[in-house]
């Protein structure tokens, strides 16, 4: 298990989201360019933590941006800032 701190960047809200599995090495590939990678999944993860169920998704790559991935044990694994994702 890891977890996702996502911002809407609209209004710099951040969400935290539990992820339900493991950190492997081809996990960074799937949220700096893979299918995690697309605002349209990442608004999904972000508005269900907060309890809704969006109905119109898009796609797009600059809405949300990770703040963080981070492991159980508190490591930082994962973060992007506004021009670029830092693997660590």
């Amino acid at each position: 298990m890891y977890t996702v701190r996502i911002r809407r960047n609209s209004d710099n809200k951040e969400v935290d989201c539990p992820e339900n599995s493991d950190w492997e090495e081809s996990s960074e590939f799937s949220w700096s360019e893979g299918n995690m990678s697309c605002d349209c999944n990442r608004e999904l993860l972000f508005e269900r933590a907060l309890g809704n169920e969006p109905d119109d998704s898009r796609c797009s790559d600059s809405r949300y941006m990770i703040v963080s991935i981070k492991l159980p044990n508190g490591e930082i694994v994962y973060t992007e800032d506004s021009t670029h994702a830092q693997v660590k």
